[in-house]
């Protein structure tokens, strides 16, 4: 017999709709941690909160016990106030003598936790919790899979069968319409879909991104290197050649260079970024140029990089365009302000907070030699109150007359300071 502790939830992107779950289930005398998920094009969050539960119980064995957290009140009550023994009692009929719904799922879980030591926790959800925020995101990720696939209409022509084409009138409307929507944050997330524009981006992203397909114009092929740049493309993804009129339509450049790619967005696990010894976290950077270089920053410096509450979306076109290739391989998560915190303390990194008040001590004073995480605050306001009351402070002394640095300059000093302490120079 095995004891496990499992965390699971669902998600819905439209209730009905497109929706996925997702359980994460830690072997508790190991530790191994094993995560599953799926989805489906049309369903309902009750019942992915459900197959949640399912797919994991199917993963244990006769005996076995578990300890199960769902932030579900539908399948928390129907457990722990009797419904389900009731409804199963009642001939799968309601008290009001009307078919459970779901009654078919209800009935395997049933079967599941009969020869099994099951034990039911409601877990409020967006709390803080580590593991339920990742189930959360998970679930989410798999709902935006499902739609994916629910939109086979206008998903289904991704693939490389597709010839180049000469002519606007022979180009499928469906992906014009999709790179305009990728402009939008709702529809990048829905999508799990991001803009590259420019030669440089649209280099780097050959060895480095998941190319769904891209545009580009006459004008862009005069010189060799863009020739080469789109014959590579073309190996890996399909590249249409578009009127430059059309890519006035979908570019988010004053003067584009004529040439874009659609990839797909990276999903990183905590795991990930607690690889690394230095976490860089944005509670609430709104400029996109900022979060941009703060990115760049991130990968010279082998960091990671942590997205609290409020901070601006890393696949809005400014900010991919600013990271000079970053956004490709640097390991960044969306936390709530509570969940991250959780998350360093459980993972034993230091948190430090770069902001200026009395009890602050200079950043060369701090020692970084330690797992560290530095916040950084808003632009205008600094770090929430959260962050400040919960953490040390550090900042960088200056000697001329200006209040404060910009705050991507600001993670670059300390970032390389805490560089240099642990590597012994740049």
């Amino acid at each position: 017999m095995k004891e496990y502790t499992i965390y699971t939830d669902g998600s819905c992107l439209n209730n009905p709709g497109a929706g996925g779950w997702a359980a994460i289930i830690i072997d508790n005398a190991t530790g191994e941690r094993e995560e599953i998920s799926g989805g489906s094009a049309d369903t309902t969050n009750n019942r992915m909160e459900l197959l949640a539960v399912i797919s994991a119980l199917r993963k244990l064995k006769k005996g076995d016990a578990a300890e199960i957290f769902t932030d579900s009140t539908y399948v928390q009550n129907a457990i722990v106030k009797g419904w389900l023994k009731n409804w199963k009692c009642n001939g799968w009929l309601t008290t009001a003598k009307k078919p459970v719904q779901n009654q078919e799922m209800w009935i395997a879980l049933d079967k599941l936790i009969a020869d099994k030591n099951i034990n039911f926790k409601w877990l409020k959800g967006h709390a803080g919790n580590t593991f339920n925020e990742w189930c959360d995101k998970l679930a989410f990720t798999a709902a935006k899979k499902s739609l994916l696939m629910k939109n086979t209409n206008e998903l289904k022509q991704f693939g490389s069968t597709e010839n180049v084409i000469e002519d606007n009138k022979n180009l499928p409307s469906s992906k014009i319409k999709i790179a305009r929507k990728l402009q939008i944050k709702k529809h990048r997330e829905e999508l799990g879909l991001f803009i590259a524009e420019g030669m440089r981006l649209c280099e780097m992203a050959i060895n480095s991104a998941e190319i769904e397909f891209g545009f580009y114009t006459e004008e862009f092929l005069k010189t060799p290197r863009a020739g080469s740049l789109v014959k590579k493309l073309e190996k890996v993804a399909t590249m249409h050649k578009i009127p430059s009129q059309d890519f006035d339509k979908i570019r988010d450049t004053i003067t584009p260079q004529g040439i874009m790619i659609i990839a797909k967005q990276k999903n990183f696990q905590p795991v990930e970024l607690l690889q690394k010894n230095f976490i860089i976290a944005l509670d609430g950077v709104q400029d996109p140029g900022n979060v941009g270089t703060i990115l760049r920053t991130a990968e010279a410096f082998n960091c990671a990089v942590i997205l609290l509450d409020g901070t601006v979306d890393i696949y809005n076109p400014k900010v991919v365009r600013s990271t000079m290739g970053a956004i490709f391989n640097l390991p960044t998560l969306e936390l709530s302000t509570k969940a991250f915190l959780n998350l360093m303390r459980e993972n034993q990194f230091e948190v430090t907070a770069a902001d200026l008040d009395q009890t602050a001590k200079s950043y060369y004073k701090h020692n970084f030699k330690k797992k560290s995480a530095v916040v950084f605050g808003n632009e205008g306001a600094g770090v929430s109150a959260k962050i400040s009351d919960a953490t040390e402070k550090i900042y960088i002394p200056m000697t001329g007359s200006a209040e404060s640095l910009n705050v991507a300059t600001a993670v670059a000093i300390i970032t390389a300071e805490a560089a240099r302490q642990n590597y012994g120079g740049i």
